[in-house]
């Protein structure tokens, strides 16, 4: 069943044109390392794609966050489409949600349908900043309705967006995880000491919280290895593994892929 977004809603004429079937889902795992040479899938991170560009619908998704209705429509495809996969009772997902659809009922009625589902799902907060949210409702408050279903929960580029160390310190009661990306340091203008640093200040900050620390963009087994060097087990990237249908990656067992 695809996602038909041409209807208008809450006053709003949506001329997106956007046909059905033209959505789908793709999924990265994350890995934890169990040594140098041999990993796990711990859970997947759900990734929404469009079907031609294989890339993310970035102007569907901003009429899913910014209209009411759109984002009703959204789940209620949502829904259909993750059932079908955590049907393995095996299987754990990372869904991401924009915190300006915490606004919206529909994304509380998405979350009451899947509570049977609740111990094989992560929610993963996204950086963008929401600040109808922040007046509304407030993060601390979000996170702990979430955490009253059951569910897990995960902050995602922290030190991007909203996701100062202030805010992440001062919203960190009731978080499971947080999760960093190397990406931040793509156009290498920071020093290889800075980096160092301020990675070593989150994994740190994880360890005093107790919380999971994810460290996404592993890009190469150079990336691999230096995050395995500060004991970071938990990676996420095209190094382990492209986002794609979750039929084609899914792994059971622990695998060898060497890193020595």
């Amino acid at each position: 069943m695809g996602l038909d977004l041409t209807r208008g809603g809450d006053g709003m004429n949506s001329t997106l044109n956007i046909a059905p079937d033209n959505l789908t889902l793709a999924f990265q795992p994350i890995v934890r390392i169990v040594n140098e040479d041999t990993f796990e899938i711990s859970d997947y991170e759900v990734l929404l794609r469009s079907k031609d560009k294989k890339s993310f619908p970035a102007a569907i998704f901003e009429k899913i966050v910014n209209n009411e209705s759109c984002n009703q429509m959204f789940w209620e495809w949502f829904t259909l489409e993750i059932k079908k996969v955590l049907t393995d009772k095996k299987v754990r997902v990372d869904i991401n949600i924009d915190p300006h659809q915490f606004l919206y009922q529909s994304t509380w009625d998405f979350l009451d349908k899947m509570v049977e589902y609740n111990q094989q799902i992560t929610i993963e907060i996204t950086e963008r900043v929401s600040q109808e949210l922040n007046l509304k409702k407030g993060l601390i408050d979000t996170v702990k309705h979430i955490k009253d279903l059951g569910y897990r929960v995960a902050l995602d580029d922290i030190s991007s967006g909203q996701y100062s160390f202030k805010v992440v310190q001062e919203n960190i009661k009731g978080i499971d995880r947080v999760k960093l990306s190397l990406l931040i340091f793509n156009d290498d203008s920071t020093d290889s000491k800075t980096k160092n640093f301020f990675i070593m200040s989150w994994i740190n900050f994880a360890k005093t919280n107790n919380v999971e620390l994810v460290i996404e963009g592993i890009e190469d087994d150079v990336a691999a290895k230096e995050m395995l060097c500060h004991n970071i087990k938990l990676q996420q990237g095209f190094f382990w593994q492209v986002p794609q249908d979750l039929s084609l990656i899914h792994i059971s067992e622990p695998t060898r892929h060497s890193l020595i």
